[in-house]
């Protein structure tokens, strides 16, 4: 076996020897079910012990989004009066600045970058092997067709 090969079968190896971060203990139950999604969707090597304090705050801000469209959602089933459109407003204002935060830290964390890098590939996997639309068919393609149905 080669040396590159070699090395190729080592990272390979490590890499399935990586043990995918368990949430921490100070994590309630919703937010550690979200960490061991995030952990889970992604390579087992990808969340290094310095990332963790980062991953901790996207989950806390992610239970937090969730509690207050939660709570917009009540307060729209509601008959509307200005007590109720004042707090439908601040609740938006709320949940939208956590959407900020999760977006952010999302980055921070390399997950959307992950996931379009992966969408691209699997787009253009597909466009492969179809024709382009520039593309002229041969004139004799329908042609042969008729032949081998025959």
């Amino acid at each position: 076996m080669s040396r590159k090969g070699a090395a190729v079968l080592g990272l390979a190896q490590a890499e399935l020897n990586v043990s995918r971060p368990a949430p921490p203990a100070d994590l309630i139950a919703e937010e550690a079910a979200i960490w061991r999604q995030i952990v889970d969707d992604m390579p087992a090597n990808w969340f290094a012990r310095a990332t963790w304090p980062v991953l901790v705050e996207l989950c806390r801000h992610i239970c937090l989004s969730r509690a207050f469209i939660e709570q917009l959602r009540a307060v729209r089933a509601k008959k509307p009066t200005s007590e109720t459109v004042r707090m439908m407003d601040k609740l938006a204002k709320m949940h939208a600045q956590q959407s900020r935060n999760i977006a952010q830290l999302s980055q921070k964390l390399r997950l959307t970058q992950y996931y379009d890098q992966r969408s691209l590939r699997k787009v253009k996997a597909q466009l492969a092997g179809q024709r382009k639309p520039w593309e002229i068919p041969p004139e004799n393609e329908n042609e042969e067709e008729e032949i081998t149905e025959h």
